[in-house]
């Protein structure tokens, strides 16, 4: 147990608990889905935004169920989630991915739940690009972990 973990585990933001092969490709369907739901031209941009961040914070949480891990729920969930990735993870640019798309959690929270939000398209773009790049190299992080299973990737 690296020293992330150990601390959030004794912080109660973290638990161990193992997670079968079937959640783990749930999970990342799930970050694909919301991805697609992120480029889709027809939503705005501020729906957009939103379900990249989704993407990249899903995603992390499928690397972090595979490491046998489950974030608690509460104040900072979204933080450890992202924190306890790059901690499981050995790619340094995955670990760069996983930093951005933890960058833009406070520009998510102020669209989601500020009156008034400034989202542009290049910020959109940008959530996407890192969305997109978490899922791929965390899919090659996957398929390294559990070779047996068949981990989908993006269709684009």
């Amino acid at each position: 147990m690296n020293y992330t973990i150990e601390n959030h585990v004794e912080a109660r933001r973290l638990e161990p608990r193992t997670a079968r092969d079937q959640e783990v490709l749930g999970f990342w369907a799930k970050a694909i889905t919301a991805l697609g739901d992120a480029v889709n031209p027809g939503s705005s941009l501020g729906n957009r935004l939103i379900r990249a961040c989704d993407a990249g914070r899903i995603a992390a949480f499928a690397l972090v169920r595979d490491a046998g891990y489950r974030t608690r729920g509460g104040d900072g969930h979204h933080y450890v989630t992202f924190d306890v990735a790059r901690s499981v993870v050995s790619d340094s640019d995955l670990r760069q991915a996983l930093v951005k798309m933890d960058s833009l959690r406070k520009v998510r929270h102020s669209v989601e739940y500020e009156a008034y939000d400034d989202v542009d398209e290049p910020a959109v773009e940008e959530a996407c690009r890192w969305a997109e790049q978490v899922i791929e190299l965390g899919a090659k992080h996957l398929r390294e972990q559990r070779p047996t299973l068949t981990i989908p990737t993006l269709s684009r």
